[in-house]
């Protein structure tokens, strides 16, 4: 599921520890590294930290919530990134966000 994805994940919290969200990646088909590279697809958090803000300064990156790793192995299927999911949406994500979710965060398909 999560094949030619490249996550590095940047915090946790006391739900899932960093080396079983990162378990979960692996067993799914992605690939982890420990900083972030110019290869990297996807930025993990639990919450926005200095380290988020200043990628996300420098980078302008989206940073998404480690639940959606957990809900996509959960489900067994990628699922949809959505506000909910995420700590910091870059421009183009928040035009897609604004031009296929309604209000209430339901998509319009």
């Amino acid at each position: 599921m999560f094949e030619g994805m490249e996550f590095y994940v940047i915090n946790v919290d006391s739900t899932v520890s960093k080396p079983n969200l990162e378990k979960i990646i692996l067993e799914n088909g992605g690939k982890r590294v420990q900083n972030l590279m110019p290869t990297t697809t996807h930025l993990i958090a639990a919450k926005e930290c200095f380290r988020v803000r200043s990628i996300v300064q420098q980078y302008k990156m989206n940073v998404i919530q480690y639940r959606w790793v957990v809900n996509c192995a959960e489900f067994g299927t990628l699922v949809e990134l959505e506000p909910l999911y995420m700590i910091y949406s870059n421009a183009d994500l928040l035009r897609y966000f604004e031009q296929n979710i309604d209000k209430y965060g339901d998509h319009y398909t």
